[in-house]
């Protein structure tokens, strides 16, 4: 590589990184799970429909249906597709015009700062019957830190909701 002088300092390009750093994609077995199952994803994605307000949380969507805890924050997203192929045909997030499958998990500002919630943002898959997947924004965060995050969110939300519709706990 050929360094450049520039008002008298040297300066050498550097070359990018070729290698993409890994980020934890867990699956899990719908059937096979008290928690994380289609049902209580279901229920979670029927809640924050009904219950729920709108939010913005990236630039990929707008108006995500939204729920909020004490310590999460809850959006879905839309799924992709629709009839025009598009990954985002459903930038509104219209729950008239298309479904959600995908629950995101992010902690809220006042729990943010601690160390226990791997990257920003969880990602929670839900679409196909029995193969959950969560996927971390952070980089190499350890599979089973990824699922417990998720695990107890999920659990903090149904209890909240199974308070609400003042039904006894699981």
């Amino acid at each position: 590589m050929a360094a450049v002088l520039l008002a008298g300092l040297a300066v050498t390009p550097v070359a990018a990184r070729a290698k993409m750093e890994k980020r934890a994609v867990v699956h899990v077995r719908s059937d096979q799970e008290s928690v994380l199952n289609q049902a209580n994803l279901q229920e979670i994605k029927r809640y924050i429909l009904q219950s729920g307000q709108t939010r913005t949380y990236s630039q990929k969507y707008s108006h995500n249906p939204f729920f909020s805890t004490d310590a999460y924050f809850f959006y879905l997203n839309p799924d992709p597709g629709g009839p025009v192929g598009h990954p985002q045909w459903n930038i509104g997030c219209d729950p008239k015009i298309g479904d959600f499958h995908t629950l995101v998990i992010q902690k809220t500002e006042k729990t943010r700062s601690t160390a226990d919630f791997p990257g920003q943002y969880l990602h929670v898959f839900f679409l196909h019957e029995n193969d959950i997947q969560i996927t971390s924004d952070a980089l190499r965060a350890p599979a089973l830190k990824v699922r417990e995050s998720a695990e107890h969110a999920v659990e903090e939300l149904l209890g909240l909701i199974e308070k609400a519709e003042g039904r006894s706990k699981r």
